[in-house]
């Protein structure tokens, strides 16, 4: 699911910011407009998923995990390369799951927690926001 639309509005955002006390994996990555720099951009995904997948059997490793990681499986077949904006947000719990892809400069995070990192998504918001 590609976000344009303006968060407040968009029940998606509400789920995600409502979700705690599960297991969430916020993935957010900068990503490259322009095809020759775009085209390391499916490995850069690639390795982030990867690096939450340890991550997870590390902290997480008697607990039932498949979900998520089909998830963020899931997700990772659902993105369009061809097409990216400055940056690209990946958000898996057992429950949710959401792609959304940012119009600014984002920082590389791969967070796993007990909630959403949603900063991000909170700037993202405000620059939907007609003026």
């Amino acid at each position: 699911m590609y976000m344009k639309t303006t968060f407040r509005s968009n029940p998606d955002f509400t789920r995600i910011y409502n979700e705690t006390g599960k297991i969430c994996v916020s993935i957010i990555l900068p990503t490259h407009k322009l095809s020759p720099e775009r085209q390391t951009d499916k490995v850069t995904v690639s390795k982030a998923i990867e690096k939450a997948r340890k991550l997870l059997h590390e902290n997480f490793g008697v607990y039932h995990l498949e979900p998520i990681v089909q998830s963020m499986n899931d997700l990772f077949n659902e993105i369009d390369f061809d097409h990216n904006e400055e940056g690209l947000g990946l958000f898996v719990s057992e429950t949710n799951r959401l792609m959304v892809k940012f119009p600014f400069p984002v920082s590389e995070k791969v967070i796993i927690g007990n909630h959403f990192e949603i900063r991000d998504l909170l700037i993202a918001e405000k620059y939907n926001t007609p003026y």
